[in-house]
Formats: structure tokens, C-alpha cells, sequence
């Protein structure tokens, strides 16, 4: 353990040296070869629970990206999913859960409220680059939702990310499919979880977790030229997500 510790933290260092603004957000980046693998059309436990998002602003501005539920009628993605420093609000969130193709097998819903972080919305704060969101249907009753732990995750420790990647899915397709893959956490910080696996745009919001327990533990928000990563669950993420 302490060798991998040692050669993470030297990972660490080379992309510190190369990415010294902390308000870029690049919400993708394949490392090497492409390691992601395509979710099949048999949606089960967790990927019912992982949802393809359609955002849409006041000015016409589309965007797509990924989200999880974490309730019956609650959802988490990345905050640049629900608020941008050039669009503003998203003036509509279309949710489907599991949606594989041009399918929606749990039917969809909609977003009634959304909320992120004021270090966010103020200063494109990517530590902060987190959001959560009501929906107007208990869809969740149906496809379940994802447990979730506050301050988790070690050097080394297997994640899985899946979702709803751009490069994979064009949107003039009208097919969104799955993609998926496992890595190890190589820095863990108090608000970010770093890791080797491959990501698009398109993947923003998706859930980090164990891949034994399908526990999530921090939401994808951003690429790098050596590693990606996400923001990790903190107490006061759980807090809000449970009384909210």
C-alpha cells in the first residue's frame, strides 16, 4: 500500500505542475487507450439508478449529461449540469433512468428544483462543482436509487464510473447508451477523489462508487491531462442531500 501511495502521489505532482487553475473544468479526458466498456441492454442494479440527463436553458442552450438517484425523487449531478457562468439557470432537466438506445424503460421525469453550491454559482469553484435535483415523480419507486457515504474512499481503493458519454453517443444518433469503467482512486482529498478512468463529456454527474456495494461515494465533474476526478461526499453534501 505504501508503494502505491508513493507513486500516486508523485501522479499527483506532475498533474498539479500541469493544471494550476483550479476553475477550468474540462469534464472529460481519455488516458492512454480507451478502457470503457458498453453497458448492455439488460439494465439492472446499479445502472437502472444512473440517469441520462437533458439539460435546457431560457436562451435555447442544450446540454446533456449523467446523474444518479440517491432517493425516490432526488437526484445528483455536477453543478455545471444545472448552472453555467454563461446560461445561468438550466430552465428544465429531462430525467430518464436507465435509458439505453433510443429506450427509456423506467419512463422519465422531470426536474422541479435544483440546487448547488454558492462557492459554485459565485466563483466556478470546481471543488465545488456539485447539484442536486427534486423531481416531479417518485421515478426512484420504480428503477431504485443509490446508497451513499459521506468522507469515503482510500488510495487505491476499485471505483466504478458509468454514464452517458458524448464521444460514444452522437447526439444527432437519437441513441444513449451506457458506458462504464473500473479504476483505482490514486489521491483522495477532503472534497475531491482522483482516478485513472476514462471519461466524456457527457459523463458529468456521474456516480463514483464501490462497485461490490454499489455505494456512492462522489460525483464525476472533471478531466485532466493525467488524471480525472470528482467531487467526494463530505458531511455537509449528505446533510443537505438528506434534508433538502
Amino acid at each position: 500500500m505504501e508503494a502505491i501511495e508513493t507513486a500516486y502521489k508523485q501522479i499527483n505532482e506532475k498533474r498539479l505542475e500541469q493544471n494550476t487553475d483550479s476553475n477550468v473544468i474540462m469534464p472529460y479526458s481519455i488516458i492512454g487507450s480507451d478502457e470503457r466498456t458498453k453497458v448492455g441492454a439488460e439494465i439492472c442494479t446499479p445502472y437502472s439508478r444512473i440517469c441520462f440527463l437533458e439539460m435546457t436553458w431560457a436562451d435555447g442552450h442544450v446540454e446533456r449529461g449523467t446523474g444518479w438517484l440517491y432517493s425516490r425523487d432526488r437526484v445528483a449531478t455536477a453543478g455545471h449540469c444545472v448552472y453555467s457562468q454563461e446560461h445561468g439557470w438550466a430552465d428544465s432537466i429531462r430525467v430518464q433512468p436507465g435509458r439505453y438506445g433510443d429506450y427509456a424503460p423506467f419512463g422519465e421525469t422531470w426536474s422541479l428544483q435544483m440546487l448547488t453550491s454558492n462557492n459554485w454559482i459565485n466563483n466556478a469553484d470546481s471543488a465545488y462543482d456539485y447539484a442536486f435535483l427534486r423531481l416531479r415523480d417518485p421515478i426512484g419507486d420504480i428503477c431504485g436509487f443509490f446508497g451513499y457515504s459521506a468522507n469515503s474512499g482510500y488510495v487505491g481503493a476499485k471505483v466504478n464510473i458509468a454514464g452517458y458519454p458524448g464521444d460514444k453517443n452522437p447526439w444527432d444518433s437519437g441513441e444513449q447508451w451506457q458506458w462504464q469503467m473500473s479504476g483505482r482512486l490514486t489521491i483522495v482529498t477532503t472534497k475531491n477523489l482522483y482516478y485513472l478512468i476514462d471519461t466524456a463529456v457527457g459523463q458529468s454527474g456521474a456516480p463514483i462508487y464501490y462497485p461490490g456495494n454499489n455505494i456512492a461515494i462522489g460525483i464525476h465533474t472533471t478531466g485532466g491531462t493525467l488524471s480525472n476526478h470528482g467531487s467526494r461526499l463530505t458531511a455537509a453534501m449528505v446533510e443537505c442531500m438528506q434534508t433538502w
